[in-house]
């Protein structure tokens, strides 16, 4: 591991113990050393995940590479490498971008996100036939911040626009590229396989 400087994230410590089982939850302290080799104190809180039942570098059906995977890192939001077997590296970026051409009015109260293609808060209301409405967010594995919390998610190239300023905002998102929202630009990840010769 490298010098990290105070205040700053050490972007370089790997896990190097046991393989991790399915289905359990591990905990995960740290602790750090200064240059003199003098040695700090574990972290007075704990920090933890939870592992799926099955082994998530795994491949399941279809069998992308046939190789095993090792390692992955997500150095930016945007990015992600897999690192397998003889050789085997796999690249992902952010899922894409939808062209917006579709307004749908939405209405909420004030709390209300500002998203264009998804938007979560309480009584939301918006054409059905435009977007998902998610009334039950624990459901989809969304936080619910209160009893009247919903979420809605755009559909196809549709944005939401708030009935304030309706159709300056309509011709001023129309033909851009957002977001979130249910398509499949949002649904299949991009990935590129690279492998030794």
């Amino acid at each position: 591991m490298g010098a990290t400087s105070v205040g700053s994230a050490c972007p370089d410590i790997a896990y190097a113990g046991a393989a991790l089982s399915g289905s359990q939850t591990y905990y995960w302290r740290i602790k750090f050393w200064d240059a003199a080799g003098g040695e700090g104190d574990w972290s007075s809180g704990s920090a933890s995940f939870a592992m799926s039942a099955q082994d998530p570098w795994v491949w399941t059906n279809p069998t992308p590479t046939g190789y095993a995977l090792r390692s992955v890192s997500f150095p930016s939001e945007l990015v992600g490498y897999a690192v397998g077997n003889y050789g085997t590296i796999l690249m992902t970026t952010d899922h894409g971008s939808v062209r917006c051409m579709r307004g749908s009015k939405v209405v909420g109260d004030k709390e209300a996100s500002t998203s264009l293609r998804y938007k979560y808060g309480r009584n939301l209301k918006v054409d059905e036939k435009n977007a998902v409405f998610v009334k039950t967010p624990s459901d989809f594995k969304l936080p619910r911040t209160s009893v009247t919390t919903n979420y809605i998610l755009a559909k196809e190239d549709y944005y939401f626009v708030y009935p304030t300023d309706f159709h300056r905002y309509l011709s001023q998102y129309r033909d851009s590229f957002q977001h979130g929202g249910i398509s499949m630009e949002e649904m299949i990840l991009p990935i590129v396989k690279l492998e030794a010769k």
